[in-house]
C-alpha cells in the first residue's frame, strides 16, 4: 500500500505521463503513445486517481484509433466512460460519449453513432455547457449529411453556428462554417459552399495557424473539385503544402485523394499514380 508521499508522487508522475502521451499522439508515433498511456493508467490505478485513469483511457482510445484498431479503440473508450460514470464525472461522460459516437461513425455504425451524439449533447445541455453541446450538434449533422440528409444537416449546423456565435466561440464558428460548406458541396450547392468558405476565412483572419490554413485550403479545393476545376484544386493544395504536411492524417489523406483526381482529370497519369501511391 502506498503512503501519502508515494501517492502524491504517483499521481503527479501519472498525469505527466498522460500529458506526454497526448503530445506523442498529436505529433509522434501512436505506438509510443500507447506505451506511455498504459504506464499512466497503471500509475493512476495504484494512486487511486480516477481522473487520470479516465484521461489515460481516453488517450489510449485515440491512440488505438490512430493505429487503425477500431475494436480496441471502442473498448477503451467504453472503459473510460465506465470510469467517468462510476465516479460521477458528468462532463467527462459527455466527452467520452462524443468519442464513442465518432468511433462508431468511423466504423460505419451510423445509428449507434447518432444515439451517442444525442446522449452526449443532452448531457452537455444539462451541465449548461452550450458551446460543447453545439459542437456535438455539428458532428451529428455531418454524419447525417453523409447519409444524404443535406437539408436536415444544414439546419442542424445553423443551430450550432447560432449558439457558437452567441458564445463568441470563434474557432467553433469557423468549423461550423466549414461544415456548412462541406454539406453544400455534397448537396451540389456550390455558390452557398463558396460563401461559407469565404465567411470562414474572414472568421479565422485573427487566429490562423497551420491547421486552420490547411482546413481552409481543403475546403476551397473541394469546391474546385466539385466544379471540375482540376487546376484550381492543385493550386490550392500546392499553396498549402507546408500546412498540410503537419495536418492530421485524415486531412492529409483528403489532400492526396483530391490531388490524385485532379491529376487524373488533367491527363497527368504519372502524377496521379504517384499521388495514389502516397495514400
Amino acid at each position: 500500500e502506498l503512503n501519502a508521499t508515494q501517492l502524491l508522487l504517483e499521481t503527479i508522475t501519472g498525469r505527466a505521463t498522460t500529458n506526454l502521451a497526448m503530445v506523442e499522439l498529436a505529433s509522434g508515433d501512436p505506438r509510443v503513445a500507447v506505451a506511455l498511456v498504459d504506464e499512466a493508467r497503471s500509475m493512476a490505478r495504484r494512486a487511486n486517481d480516477p481522473v487520470n485513469e479516465e484521461d489515460a483511457l481516453g488517450q489510449l482510445s485515440l491512440a488505438w484509433a490512430a493505429l487503425g484498431d477500431a475494436g480496441r479503440a471502442l473498448a477503451t473508450a467504453d472503459s473510460a466512460l465506465s470510469v467517468a460514470r462510476g465516479h460521477g464525472m458528468r462532463e467527462k461522460q459527455a466527452s467520452d460519449l462524443l468519442v464513442l459516437a465518432t468511433l462508431y461513425a468511423l466504423t460505419g455504425e451510423a445509428d449507434r453513432a447518432i444515439q451517442h451524439y444525442e446522449a452526449s449533447r443532452v448531457l452537455y445541455d444539462s451541465l449548461e455547457l452550450s458551446t460543447e453541446a453545439a459542437t456535438v450538434l455539428r458532428h451529428e449533422a455531418l454524419l447525417r449529411a453523409s447519409r444524404g440528409a443535406y437539408t436536415q444537416a444544414s439546419r442542424v449546423v445553423e443551430r450550432a453556428l447560432t449558439q457558437h456565435r452567441a458564445s463568441d466561440a470563434r474557432l467553433e464558428t469557423f468549423y461550423d462554417l466549414l461544415a456548412l460548406a462541406d454539406i453544400d458541396v455534397q448537396a451540389g450547392n456550390l455558390v452557398l459552399a463558396s460563401r461559407a468558405v469565404a465567411e470562414a476565412e474572414r472568421t479565422a483572419a485573427d487566429f490562423g495557424g497551420p491547421n486552420v490554413r490547411a482546413s481552409l485550403a481543403l475546403a476551397r479545393a473541394r469546391v474546385h473539385d466539385a466544379r471540375h476545376e482540376s487546376a484550381g484544386v492543385l493550386a490550392e493544395l500546392g499553396a498549402a503544402e507546408a500546412d498540410l504536411a503537419v495536418a492530421d492524417a485524415e486531412s492529409r489523406l483528403d489532400a492526396f485523394w483530391l490531388r490524385m483526381r485532379a491529376h487524373a482529370a488533367l491527363g497527368q497519369i504519372d502524377a496521379a499514380v504517384a499521388a495514389a501511391r502516397r495514400t
